[in-house]
């Protein structure tokens, strides 16, 4: 009953009243807003300048890997570092070295630079490693328990918000004005979110600096121990993961903006516009999130297994679209529910995660739900073309990704006391 006790007194507040009250995690938000801008500019100049250079699905595939695979490599490393380093150090010198390694997309010109497109977005998601726990893990350092739920939805909300506006203006300024400079922008907005952060106060973890008490390795399987004992903790460390199956969802909204949806004989404007409707439903979810679930843990749990189902049954829609507005409608409503499985997946997390292995805990998370993106976007691109499964064969194959952790998570949840029974203390 105490949980249960405890579950009932969140209450989340007001997004405004947030912003007004907690400077330091203003100026954290403010920063990332600027950065997420900046990397749908990127985002969508890549995808239309690879597409552009090769003609091959493949090859924009590769991309969406790259940026996703590193944190499934680097998660030992990164959770460490989140945990015993000063988080607010670890996230401006990433943003820093991430400013510094965009720039040189700028110099791809032809064919054979797209070598430069792959090391530097290799490079860049490799300090954006870094920089992820340490800001997932610092989040409930500045926060209380009642800001939280607001705090997540809020930094949800604004992603999918300069994912709606980066996705429209990236294609429009990569048309209009050229790759290049959706690049320089990129790297600027870097540069604004470090000094956001140097400016916001977040305290020092109680671990901070004590390296010496074990080996990074030690510290590492120390993580993965917790959570193999505490089962709570691990179902909802999967919740991302289970998402991450149907990953190559964003390659099929690319190939398809890039082929079937072309606006205004722009194919980059097409697969703007395709981004910009994602954007929108994973902006609608977090606000409805908070009325239907966000004031207890039961009712964020229940809601998790229902959002995969909402996710799922409308990219079949998406498949059986022959517009672009229906397109765009389907991709709304299907990622609005997607969006609600991340929101609450983030707060449960971080509610029930102790603060000394919560950068171990969220690195792992991370590591775990990129590798399932990597895996399903390198899938799909050999499905589109060694294979020659189309594209609306494949969304529906994409589909079923989405429905079955679904399904698992609702007869999951319905058994919750028995599974958490199984935790150690």
């Amino acid at each position: 009953m105490g949980k249960k006790e405890e579950e009932k007194r969140l209450q989340p507040i007001g997004y405004w009243q947030l912003l007004k009250g907690n400077r330091n995690f203003r100026l954290i938000w403010t920063g990332e807003v600027i950065s997420h801008l900046g990397d749908w500019f990127n985002l969508v100049a890549v995808m239309g300048l690879l597409l552009k250079l090769t003609g091959s699905a493949q090859a924009a595939g590769w991309i969406i890997i790259i940026r996703s695979l590193p944190y499934f490599f680097m998660s030992p490393v990164a959770g460490v570092v989140a945990d015993r380093f000063n988080r607010k150090t670890v996230m401006i010198l990433s943003d820093i070295f991430r400013a510094l390694v965009v720039l040189s997309l700028s110099l791809v010109r032809e064919r054979s630079d797209v070598w430069i497109i792959y090391t530097a977005t290799t490079l860049e998601i490799l300090f954006s490693t870094f920089f992820t726990p340490a800001k997932s893990a610092a989040i409930p350092m500045i926060a209380t328990k009642d800001e939280l739920i607001s705090a997540n939805a809020l930094s949800s909300i604004s992603w999918s918000v300069m994912l709606t506006l980066g996705a429209a203006l990236g294609g429009a300024v990569s048309a209009l004005l050229g790759h290049q400079t959706a690049f320089i922008l990129n790297s600027i907005s870097y540069l604004v979110s470090a000094g956001m952060i140097l400016q916001a106060h977040i305290p020092r973890s109680h671990w901070e600096g004590k390296t010496h008490l074990q080996s990074p390795f030690r510290q590492f399987m120390e993580g993965l121990h917790y959570v193999r004992d505490k089962k709570d903790t691990l179902a909802y460390l999967l919740v991302k993961t289970g998402w991450g199956l149907s990953g190559g969802i964003l390659l099929l909204i690319t190939i398809l903006g890039n082929k079937v949806f072309v606006f205004g004989g722009s194919s980059d404007a097409g697969i703007g516009i395709l981004y910009t409707a994602r954007g929108l439903g994973t902006a609608l979810g977090p606000l409805i999130a908070r009325q239907i679930g966000g004031n207890s843990q039961e009712g964020m749990r229940k809601w998790i297994g229902y959002s995969f189902l909402l996710g799922g049954i409308f990219f079949v829609g998406f498949g059986f679209s022959h517009s672009l507005w229906m397109a765009c409608l389907t991709l709304v409503l299907s990622h609005c529910g997607t969006s609600i499985l991340w929101v609450f997946s983030t707060t449960l997390l971080q509610l029930n995660t102790r603060d000394e292995i919560r950068g171990r805990v969220f690195a792992s998370e991370w590591a775990l739900f990129t590798f399932a993106m990597s895996l399903s976007n390198y899938l799909t691109g050999v499905g589109l073309d060694r294979l020659s499964i189309s594209p609306q064969t494949m969304i529906f194959m994409m589909s079923g990704l989405i429905l079955l952790p679904g399904v698992l998570w609702i007869i999951l949840n319905s058994h919750w006391e028995y599974w958490t029974q199984k935790s150690k203390p």
